[in-house]
Order: structure tokens, then C-alpha cells, then sequence
């Protein structure tokens, strides 16, 4: 066994054969953790393997390091401890190991959070704080933030000259359009209400009137919190920027606006698609079956919303230029427009409400859009206020 520490990659072998190695991220001083012969111990819930460049690689997001996957045996013996095992069960189990290679192998893994000691049933000794999380949120907190990985981060030209950025403005082939009307901001800024009276006001409203919400509305809503209104090019990296009420990370602006609307005075039920350079609808279908049950998984009291507004991301958008938080700049995106959709909403007196999730599947098929290119990720429901 070969064992070069010192923060450096830490080699366990058996004679020339390399069973894994332990990388350190160098953000904390790792340490093994001599397993106790009574203990009963099982990989981590949190423990995943996954491969990278040709090899198998095992991480957490609670540890500190990734290990490099080497050898077959060193897969199995993972595998073994998916279930509880004891030191000596899991010799047992692999005689022609040396006790001490697998004492020495759990002794980094304990030491790195990749084990946790358990009952004879596999359930796992946790801290509180810990219990409460799932699996897929405390792997995507690690991920997108800086501390427990050593991957590429932030802003990022790995994809200039090699895959040309998504435009600022997606294009459409529809050919029907309903053009929107455009409020005239200067006259809205005198008879608003105060900000401070907005914010204190702001509520989530889940019924609508007998009187559905109006075109004239509906335009002066969109216009106010997501039009374009400019657009630039970096010619350096010929990446387009526009500028819209909301902010958005590297003026990536990525979120598309999606419409059901169900009931509207002015227009047609339907499913549209926004266009906010040009501020107007493009007709995308009627109320298809996909539509249908998109508002079903909205519905408010007893009817379907008057219009849901559904957030998609392209996400090239973000992708192109960020490595490691393009995602939960995206989700940053969505509750900024929330925000904004409702304080505007509440100015304009309209009822509206920001749903917790929803089917990016059934979007897909309403659409007919790749889900990796761009699907639904945040939903939004605005109608007439009721009395």
C-alpha cells in the first residue's frame, strides 16, 4: 500500500494495483477516521458515482475531496457497503484484501463524510440539520456555490469560436400575432402607487373576478415588467445583451414568457407564446389537451386560471457563459421576475399568484420544444381581482 498525503492525492494500493485515490479539493484538511470494529457503517445517502474523463469518480456534497475509482475491486467494495456493513464483515467479504488496505480505504472515507455509521437496518445516524435535507438539493447547493468543489467557476470562454451563443431574441414561426398595446410609462409614473404602499400591499391573490382580465391589462402588465427595451452586441465575443425592467445576471436574460390563457377579454383562448421586442402574441395552438392540463395544474378554487404565465429558460443563454452556477443564476431570474410580476400586478390592482412548481414534461409536449434546449421553470397565474 502506497499512502502520499499531505493534502497532495492520497494513493491506496495493493502492491503495483491502485484501488482509488483520494483528491482533495484543497478548501479543508481531510483526515481519516479509524473505523471502530463495533460500528456498523453504509455509504452516505448522499454519496453518488458518476464517470469523468474515462474514469469512475465518487463524490458528496459533503465532502471535501472526489475518489478516483481504480480498480473493479474498489467499485465492489463500494457496492458491498450500500448495505450496513462491520469491518470485519466487509474483510470477510473480500479475503484477498489485506484487512488493513479495507480498514485503511474506510478510514478515508469516514474521514471525508462519504460513510456514516448506521443500525443493522441501514439507517443512518444523522444531525438534524442534515435530516432535512434531500438528496438533489444539498448536491445542487454544493455544486453552484464555491467550498466544496474544485471545478471550473463563474464566467467562462470555454465555448467562444467553438458553439456561436444563442441570440438575444428568440425567433418564432408562428404567423399569427396579436400586437399589444404599449402603455405610456411617463403617465403611469404620476399615477402610480407609492412603492412603499405597493410593497406593504403585495399579496397573493388565488381567485379571480366575474370579469376576466382585459387585453389592454394583460399588454400594460407584460410591457412594465418584461419588454425589451434595447438590445447590444459584444462584438468581441459576438454575445447580444438586451436590457428589460428586470435584472438579470450578465444580461443573459434567458426566461421566456408563455401564456394559457383561458379567459381574456380581447382575445381567444389559447396557448401564446410572448415576443418582447416587438410586445405582442404569437398564436402557438388552441387549448390542446397539453394546454388543458398545464392550467389544470394551476387551478384556483373551483375553475382554471384566467391566464397562466409560464417561465421557460434557454438555457445556452446562461450556459454558454457560466460554469457551475448557470442553474441557480436561472432560478435567481425566476424570483426576481416573480417579484416583479407582482409588484405590478398589485399596482394595477390585478390578482396574481406564483405557483411552486410544475411539469416541464408537459410543457414539452404542449410545445414540441427539446427539454434540454428550453422547458418550463417557473409558473405564474394573472387575472381580473375579485370583489
Amino acid at each position: 500500500m502506497s499512502d502520499s498525503s499531505n493534502q497532495q492525492h492520497v494513493v491506496i494500493s495493493i502492491l503495483e494495483t491502485t484501488l482509488v485515490e483520494i483528491a482533495p479539493f484543497a478548501t479543508q484538511i481531510i483526515t481519516p477516521d479509524p473505523p471502530d470494529p463495533n460500528h456498523i457503517y453504509t455509504l452516505s445517502r448522499f454519496a453518488y458515482i458518476h464517470t469523468q474523463d474515462s474514469q469512475m469518480v465518487l463524490e458528496s456534497p459533503l465532502a471535501h475531496c472526489r475518489v478516483i475509482l481504480h480498480d473493479r475491486q474498489s467499485i465492489d467494495i463500494l457496492h458491498a457497503l450500500s448495505s450496513p456493513q462491520t469491518l470485519t464483515q466487509l474483510s470477510n467479504q473480500f479475503a484477498d484484501i489485506p484487512q488493513a488496505i479495507v480498514s485503511t480505504l474506510l478510514s478515508w472515507l469516514l474521514g471525508a463524510e462519504f460513510l456514516t455509521v448506521s443500525d443493522k437496518n441501514g439507517t443512518q445516524e444523522e444531525e438534524p440539520s442534515l435530516q432535512l435535507w434531500e438528496f438533489h438539493d444539498l448536491l445542487f447547493h454544493a455544486r453552484s456555490r464555491l467550498g466544496r468543489h474544485n471545478y471550473p467557476y463563474g464566467k467562462s470562454d470555454a465555448h467562444l469560436g467553438k458553439i456561436a451563443p444563442l441570440p438575444a431574441v428568440k425567433s418564432s414561426n408562428s404567423l399569427l400575432t396579436i400586437p399589444l398595446d404599449r402603455p405610456n410609462i411617463e403617465a403611469i409614473i404620476d399615477l402610480d402607487l407609492p412603492f412603499t404602499q405597493v410593497m406593504e400591499q403585495r399579496r397573493s391573490h388565488r381567485l379571480h373576478g366575474k370579469q376576466p382580465i382585459t387585453i389592454e391589462q394583460l399588454g400594460e402588465f407584460l410591457f412594465r415588467t418584461t419588454r425589451i427595451r434595447s438590445i447590444e452586441t459584444n462584438e468581441s465575443v459576438e454575445y447580444e445583451f438586451s436590457d428589460r425592467p428586470y435584472p438579470s445576471g450578465g444580461a443573459c436574460y434567458e426566461l421566456e414568457l408563455y401564456l394559457a390563457i383561458n379567459a381574456c377579454q380581447g382575445i381567444e383562448p389559447g396557448f401564446y407564446h410572448y415576443c418582447p421586442r416587438e410586445h405582442l402574441l404569437r398564436r402557438l395552438s388552441g387549448s390542446t389537451v397539453a394546454v388543458y392540463q398545464l392550467s389544470c395544474q394551476a387551478a384556483i378554487g373551483s375553475g382554471l386560471p384566467q391566464i397562466l404565465i409560464i417561465f421557460t429558460a434557454r438555457f445556452p443563454r446562461v450556459t454558454w457563459k457560466y460554469h457551475a452556477l448557470a442553474y441557480a443564476l436561472i432560478l435567481k431570474h425566476v424570483g426576481v421576475l416573480y417579484q416583479s410580476m407582482y409588484l405590478v400586478a398589485t399596482a394595477m390592482e390585478l390578482a396574481p399568484c406564483a405557483i411552486g412548481g410544475g411539469n416541464s414534461d408537459l410543457f414539452a409536449q404542449a410545445t414540441g420544444i427539446n427539454y434540454l434546449d428550453e422547458t418550463s421553470i417557473g409558473e405564474f397565474i394573472l387575472g381580473s381581482k375579485s370583489k
